[in-house]
């Protein structure tokens, strides 16, 4: 009965049920891809209100927030402020994850300049592991798939959002 895992109708399905949630968001930043989403701006009391509607308009519709897969990032305020903004989210969202600013990313561009080091670093350990993978292969399946992983645009994508 309805959609299944795999039907090629099912995440246009399911963008359709999600739409009026995501309409009713009021904030500066609401970014979605099927069940994933960001929001921000307009000031954490915002925010909090966008999770509590996500959590009411889900609800409604038999949706439910896997609160363990939630994760927030508080930037560019002080410690204690920033634990005070944590805590609010915390109420609304028990177990949510906390993003520190020195790894905070979306779409795996940095958002801080302190997370940069750690993207670069995991970028450089997976080429590594990767150059060790492609070294038990043929020449010819390596570059195809050295070709087809680790591609220009890429590059240029994560160039372009992180200034290395």
């Amino acid at each position: 009965m309805g959609i299944h895992q795999g039907d090629p109708l099912g995440p246009a399905f399911f963008a359709l049920v999600l739409q009026p949630i995501v309409g009713a968001i009021t904030t500066e930043l609401n970014l979605w891809y099927l069940d994933d989403g960001t929001v921000r701006g307009g000031g954490m009391e915002k925010v909090v209100e966008a999770l509590t509607t996500i959590i009411a308009m889900a609800k409604e519709v038999g949706l439910t927030l896997n609160f363990r897969k939630c994760e927030v990032a508080i930037l560019g305020v002080g410690s204690e402020e920033a634990e005070e903004f944590f805590g609010k989210f915390e109420e609304v969202v028990p177990g949510i994850a906390r993003n520190p600013d020195n790894a905070a990313t979306l779409l795996g561009s940095p958002l801080t300049e302190r997370a940069i080091e750690g993207v670069i670093k995991g970028k450089t350990s997976k080429l590594a592991d990767t150059a060790e993978r492609l070294a038990t292969l043929t020449a010819h399946s390596a570059f195809f798939l050295l070709r087809a992983s680790v591609s220009l645009p890429r590059l240029i994508y994560f160039l372009r959002c992180a200034p290395c």
